[in-house]
């Protein structure tokens, strides 16, 4: 008999666990990480650089410094020692030494147009000394041609402007950014899940639910394409273009950081759905909402007709049930999260900060009666109460606007119709996130 139980619960138990899910995933991160070293070591990446304004300053000397040559004396004479012999009216003879003076050495002018090969070669290779001859070979030759083709001040201005394509392990220009992205955003994905299934294994919760495995296989998807469109959009508000997104090591860090938090990235998506697709703007808030409506509730009591010499009319008949109605002392609303339409991320902030701030109210559906349920702690835990409430229907409803961690605004909402008595004086009410109808 016991073999047959052990049979059955071993049939019964689910394939996946926690530690075969966490190898299994620690295996795929293994292969992933191989992918991109093994695709990253065949095809070099490049990398956006632009000169620096003490490299254009050394680049401008190496152009066009002026020619400097040795000092020369106001005056220089070089004496031929020629003898001029000259007669006088007397007839005496007068020996006179002439001089010569050589023309001075001009000096060099300053040349507005780089010409001088060897100033340029000096200039490429300072280029090339600066970036490890990491620069693209064929970007420095049109360098190159540039520097001998046009003036001083061209040049400058093109140096300052261009984006040197410098090689480096990443591939962070063109088109290959967006694997770059996908890689570094899946790795962060599987990160996150191991990790919470490290901390499950420490705490002894060894039984893992299958419904969970879809939702994490699901981030694979979601987070890469999540993280194109956030970097995307961020490229076009700042730069205007879509086209060309400028990148540095900076989008690696936030690739990993997208796909660790990845249900906080599908929190930021939802705040552009509001501001680029709104709601319906003609309910501001839940409690605009109109109750459903209840029909009004009748019984005829016929009792007083079995008793033999007493006449009833009509009027005695029929009562409404809340004309003479019993006070109930305490009404108990017990506040549940309906976690549908939550992140995982979102839930267990919501459930850690509690419904403390909650606003609980009950309303008559026939009548106009609505008390508002007070907030009481017991053993640390929130329940809200209602005092002297009379029996009847009533739509219980509770609003609550939660401020998250990251600036994140969240309203809750929940309604629920019930019939309370003073038997029946507990309502259990689920709130979920509030979503205006079309």
């Amino acid at each position: 008999m016991s073999n047959t139980i052990d049979n059955g619960n071993a049939a019964s138990a689910p394939f996946w666990t926690v530690r075969k899910w966490f190898a299994f995933l620690a295996l795929f991160l293994i292969l992933w990480i191989g992918l991109y070293l093994y695709t990253h070591y065949i095809r070099a990446g490049y990398q956006y650089y632009r000169f620096t304004t003490e490299q254009l300053q050394q680049l401008n000397r190496i152009l066009y410094q002026k020619d400097i040559t040795a000092p020369a004396p106001e005056k220089v004479q070089v004496v031929d020692n020629t003898i001029r012999r000259t007669i006088s009216a007397k007839g005496d003879t007068i020996l006179d030494s002439s001089s010569h003076t050589r023309p001075q050495p001009a000096v060099l002018a300053d040349q507005n147009i780089c010409n001088d090969s060897c100033r340029i070669h000096k200039a490429v290779l300072y280029m090339r000394s600066e970036f490890d001859d990491r620069i693209k070979e064929e970007q420095l030759n049109i360098i190159q041609d540039y520097l001998s083709s046009f003036s001083s001040q061209e040049v400058i201005s093109f140096l300052a402007q261009v984006k040197l394509r410098v090689r480096c392990y990443f591939w962070l220009t063109g088109a290959t950014v967006y694997f770059e992205v996908v890689f570094w955003v899946i790795i962060g994905v599987i990160c996150s899940s191991i990790f919470m299934l490290g901390n499950m294994n420490r705490l002894g919760q060894t039984r893992f639910e299958a419904n969970d495995i879809p939702y994490q296989v699901a981030k694979l998807f979601y987070a890469p394409f999540s993280t194109i469109i956030i970097l995307l959009t961020y490229n076009f508000i700042k730069h205007r273009n879509v086209i060309e997104v400028n990148t540095n090591e900076g989008l690696i860090v936030f690739s990993f950081i997208a796909g660790l938090f990845s249900g906080r990235m599908m929190s930021l998506l939802e705040r552009f759905k509001d501001v680029l697709i709104p709601e319906n703007t003609g309910i501001s808030t839940p409690t605009a909402a109109m109750p459903p409506q209840v029909p009004h509730v009748e019984y005829t009591d016929n009792r007083s007709a079995a008793i033999p010499g007493r006449r009833s009319s009509a009027v005695e008949e029929k009562h409404h049930v809340y004309e003479e109605p019993e006070m109930i002392k305490e009404v108990n609303v017990d506040l549940k999260l309906d976690a549908s339409g939550l992140f995982e991320e979102e839930k267990n902030e919501i459930l850690e900060i509690g419904f403390a701030n909650a606003v609980v109210t009950l309303h008559n559906v026939n009548g106009k009666d609505i008390i508002t349920a007070r907030r009481v702690e017991e053993d640390g835990v929130y329940v809200f109460i209602a005092h002297d409430v009379k029996p009847g229907i009533y739509i219980t409803r509770a609003t609550l606007t939660q401020k998250l961690s990251d600036d994140y605004i969240i309203n809750l909402f929940g309604e629920k119709t019930a019939y309370i008595t003073d038997e029946n004086n507990g309502v259990e009410l689920y709130i979920k996130k509030y979503e205006a109808i079309d």
